[in-house]
């Protein structure tokens, strides 16, 4: 048992039936209604409420919301002067980040204890009033971890959740959200949002979401939204040229890029091989949760159809062209996108091979992309980190539409990180997001 659960002692208000298991967890006992002091307090399950919803691709796990893109929260409309969370953030190596926004305002950020716990989301608040509280996941998916998840069970407060209307009556907005979906890579997943631009560690906390323009962009059109972003992946290949490391082939389940074979080395921007992941035996896969099946399900896009697709794919696949190989360990197969010269003399020339791979990835992707949202506008957004490949993602778009007709379909240039742009990890910072987020929201609005 770890030291520190063994002297674990709650505060007053949190002093509820509680019990310190064999494994070292912190847990509360079967029950739903305990007397604090003078101020009786309710624990609602996270699914036993019309007044607490979940958003994003998620898997239900018994009682528990598993949250595993980033972008993901939980949300609930409470009268109350207090409230609690319970929620968990299992990981092997990299941890947890949450943000907390009451009322449409960040009011908190924090790293989470891998153990279930209980965190104070308000306190002495005006019950009178209907109070929305969204706890959002800041971290990506985390492909390379076999255990990163939030996994949220419930809430615990001395008042009552309250209908999303009487909410809206206060605060203006509607219930009935614009329906937003966000595809991409380390930038939509906001990495590099946070931390000194100096900065080149690859770990959680200089990810967030909150700073990225998937959160600006729906905050500024109250919109609904989900995320399917991976650091490190492309539309075809990732920056190191693992061809298995596409968001497409991954896009229409709900989240198997979390489950990985031993024999594929773990592919993102960080240095982790698949040996030191805590990955099962070969041949057998592993799963954040001890069960892979549910993230191998195919996603429901009837369930929720995006009015928009935001795509912002390629950046990856342009740095595959500048990067050594990849030998598949399984196969022996050798993977490369090609440049024909690369000597500062003659300037960059990409294998027109290569770039014609990239184009027909892009176009297969478009035709997945509005098999699956027949009713979506699709814009593929790219630049913020470059535009060398636009010729072949504008023509693989180019191609779709001429084939097509689709009128629902296009490319958006986006503003290039500069000096004064720029973040932690060499990646766009939040003078950066803030001005791909203005570009994309006039291009929803002209659309609108």
């Amino acid at each position: 048992m770890p030291d520190h659960a063994a002297d674990y002692n709650p505060p007053h208000y949190l002093a509820m039936n509680r019990s310190v298991a064999a494994d070292g967890m912190v847990r509360m006992e079967d029950c739903n209604l305990k007397k604090v002091g003078m101020t009786m307090m309710k624990y609602i399950g996270v699914y036993d409420d019309s007044g607490i919803s979940v958003h994003g691709r998620i898997v239900r796990d018994g009682e528990a919301a598993v949250l595993t893109w980033t972008g993901s929260f939980v949300e609930i409309f409470v009268k109350a002067t207090e409230l609690y969370i319970d929620i968990e953030g299992p990981y092997e190596l990299h941890e947890n980040w949450i943000a907390v926004e009451i009322d449409g305002e960040l009011f908190a950020r924090q790293l989470l204890p891998k153990e279930r716990t209980r965190i104070c989301l308000f306190r002495n608040v005006n019950p009178d009033k209907v109070t929305r509280v969204r706890v959002i996941k800041e971290v990506q998916a985390m492909s390379m971890d076999s255990m990163h998840c939030l996994r949220v069970y419930g809430f615990e407060t001395d008042g009552e959740t309250a209908a999303a209307a009487d909410y809206y009556t206060r605060y203006g907005g509607s219930a009935d959200k614009l329906k937003i979906e966000f595809i991409g890579d380390s930038v939509t997943s906001g990495e590099g949002t946070y931390g000194a631009r100096p900065e080149e560690e690859w770990i959680s906390m200089y990810f967030g979401h909150t700073r990225s323009y998937p959160y600006y962009v729906s905050k500024a059109l109250d919109a609904d939204y989900r995320i399917v972003s991976q650091s490190g992946w492309g539309v075809y290949s990732s920056w190191d040229n693992m061809v298995s490391c596409n968001i497409p082939d991954h896009y229409e389940e709900v989240c198997s890029v979390l489950i990985r074979e031993k024999e594929d080395s773990a592919c993102s921007e960080c240095d982790t091989d698949s040996s030191d992941i805590g990955a099962a035996d070969s041949g057998s896969v592993c799963s954040p949760t001890g069960f892979g099946a549910p993230f191998f399900e195919n996603y429901d896009f009837e369930a929720w159809k995006p009015d928009f697709i935001v795509c912002n794919l390629g950046t990856n696949d342009d740095g595959a062209f500048h990067n050594p190989g990849f030998t598949d360990p399984v196969t022996g197969e050798y993977h490369k996108l090609r440049m024909d010269s690369e000597d500062g003399i003659s300037g960059s020339v990409y294998n027109p091979d290569d770039l014609a791979t990239v184009r027909n990835a892009v176009y297969e992707f478009m035709k997945k992309l509005r098999r699956c949202n027949p009713g979506a506008y699709i814009i593929w957004a790219f630049g913020i980190l470059g535009d060398s490949l636009r010729p072949a993602i504008e023509g693989g778009i180019t191609d779709f539409v001429e084939e097509t007709g689709d009128g629902r379909a296009m490319y958006l240039p986006i503003t290039n990180t500069n000096g004064d742009t720029v973040g932690s990890r060499m990646h766009p910072g939040v003078k950066a997001h803030l001005i791909a987020a203005d570009e994309i929201m006039s291009c929803i609005r002209e659309h609108m």
